[in-house]
């Protein structure tokens, strides 16, 4: 478990706070000197892209065509189902108003989890009331819950999934909870009229994702939650459903309206962000995806194994309560007679950063750890013997 040893000097941040505990990834990752760096010079030596015909800018263009390319390689699709974002929230918008517009019709259905985050819930409920303001279009929207562990169901899935059904949208990596859907128990099961769209926030940068092994239409994610900065996200269209998309965005920089990102690109991109994930997307390949992998499955089977011996923690729902522990990410968990918000205070005093609050997940406010390969043991001791105090 000394992944974290060889990398984690090149974090400015840890450099700079050795005596830090940063457990808060699930929200940011801190930034490695590469990215910055990489940032740091474009913005040193700015230009736009497209049809400039100088040396800097014919650079600068060929930077973004390569973080496209990266992109794509890193969870196995074609790079013209890339379209680049301002993040997840900015993607699943996008999809709703781009796809959810043009396609569905009076009585149509989607199925989404109850407690899944606000940014892939909310773009489907406004899009409920733009096609029955703007069209007088009924769509249905079908909420299941989850497992006492945490977990979403598969049969619980399927069994409200109908003829009417014309998405589902599934969270791969639970942000509050950290469980895993059983992707691979749902969508070879659905109907083949039915799209799924995944959000894979809190996968991205943990595990490795292919969006063919998945079989998903639509995924999303933001690249500040693995190292890259922020303003910089990721939609990924399966070739097959483009067509089905009208315009969204019109502007400079479209070569015409048939390809999925001159449907939804269209303008200056931001280019210091896209440059800033394809060279996050090195970093991480430098370390090896199944390293870090390995590692946050160890290190959260140790932070469990240490939380529980605390006599005044409650765990929400999530690893604790089950029997596989094969989970990746955050962590959640309520001290007795104090709120989120105090605990988190009170950790800050000893230099320890974790999230509070309900998470953008439901109204269960709790405090919330999330870890990255440049976390340790030692951090998760700190955690507990702070936590002991109280």
């Amino acid at each position: 478990m000394d992944i974290e040893g060889i990398k984690r000097k090149e974090f400015p941040y840890f450099v700079e706070n050795s005596d830090n505990v940063y457990l808060d990834s699930a929200s940011t990752t801190q930034k490695p000197v590469e990215v910055i760096n990489e940032v740091k010079s474009y913005l040193e030596n700015a230009s736009n892209i497209g049809r400039g015909e100088y040396k800097l800018a014919s650079k600068n263009t060929r930077k973004v065509d390569e973080g496209r390319k990266k992109v794509a390689n890193f969870i196995n699709c074609d790079e013209n189902e890339i379209v680049f974002t301002s993040g997840a929230t900015d993607s699943f918008n996008k999809l709703a108003h781009a796809w959810g517009l043009e396609n569905l019709q009076d009585g149509d259905k989607i199925v989404l989890g109850r407690k899944d985050h606000s940014s892939l819930k909310e773009p489907w409920y406004n899009l409920k009331k733009m096609l029955k303001k703007h069209k007088n279009i009924d769509i249905i929207i079908e909420e299941f819950d989850i497992l006492p562990t945490g977990d979403p169901e598969p049969k619980k899935i399927l069994e409200k999934v109908d003829e009417d059904t014309k998405l589902v949208v599934l969270t791969h990596i639970h942000n509050k909870y950290g469980t895993r859907t059983e992707i691979e128990n749902i969508v070879p099961e659905l109907p083949e009229h039915v799209k799924v769209c995944l959000d894979s926030c809190q996968s991205i940068g943990h595990i490795p994702i292919d969006v063919k092994e998945l079989g998903v239409d639509f995924l999303g994610f933001s690249g500040h939650k693995m190292f890259a900065s922020t303003g910089i996200g990721v939609l990924y269209v399966r070739k097959e459903v483009q067509d089905s998309f009208a315009v969204w965005k019109k502007g400079g920089g479209q070569e015409g309206e048939s390809s999925i990102k001159d449907k939804l690109e269209a303008g200056t991109p931001n280019i210091a962000g896209i440059i800033s994930l394809n060279v996050a997307i090195d970093f991480i390949q430098d370390i090896g995806i199944e390293k870090i992998a390995e590692h946050q499955l160890k290190l959260n089977r140790y932070t469990l194994e240490q939380l529980s011996k605390l006599e005044n923690i409650e765990f929400l729902p999530g690893m604790y309560h089950t029997e596989c522990q094969e989970e990746y990410g955050p962590i959640s968990f309520k001290i007795t007679n104090m709120s989120s918000k105090e605990v988190g205070m009170i950790l800050d005093q000893s230099n320890i950063l974790v999230r509070t609050g309900s998470h953008c997940a439901g109204d269960e406010e709790a405090v919330r750890i999330s870890t990255h390969f440049y976390n340790n043991k030692e951090d998760i001791e700190k955690l507990c013997s702070t936590l002991k105090l109280f």
